[in-house]
């Protein structure tokens, strides 16, 4: 069996249609349950969980959902930020079309932004929008309950 390689790109435009997908196909309005909130000082904010963190037990006990969320999600977010605050061009352009931008050398190249920055960037946004996929799907829309 061989291996298939993809690039980067391809991965981050995925789980960016993938987002947008899940946002458009709802036919109601679903309360935030899990978008990369945007504040009002140019930095994204981890969003709410749906429930509260021993609400998920006993699938997920009260330690592991509050480091996942504070820890590991969080700290995605707080690195999106930091490399956003070296480019203030770019603090308010959504984190979706961010992320499909990233791929297109003209954008980079416009935008004057570093091959690390494009990588943390990539990782660590891809990482929020996943997350942000992962609170919306661990609980029902129309119940909470997990």
């Amino acid at each position: 069996m061989r291996a298939v390689m993809v690039k980067p790109e391809s991965v981050a435009l995925t789980v960016v249609f993938l987002f947008l997908a899940i946002q458009m196909s709802s036919a109601t309005k679903i309360p935030n349950r899990g978008c990369p909130t945007f504040t009002g000082n140019n930095t994204y904010g981890s969003p709410p969980l749906p429930l509260p963190y021993d609400g998920y037990m006993p699938a997920i006990d009260n330690e592991t959902m509050w480091l996942h969320y504070n820890r590991h999600a969080g700290g995605a977010i707080t690195n999106v930020n930091t490399v956003l605050a070296r480019y203030p061009a770019l603090q308010p352009v959504p984190l979706a079309y961010l992320l499909q931008q990233l791929g297109a050398p003209t954008f980079v190249k416009r935008y004057n932004i570093s091959a690390s920055d494009v990588t943390a960037l990539r990782n660590n946004g891809g990482s929020t929008i996943n997350h942000a996929i992962f609170w919306r799907i661990m609980t029902t829309y129309n119940t909470s309950k997990p």
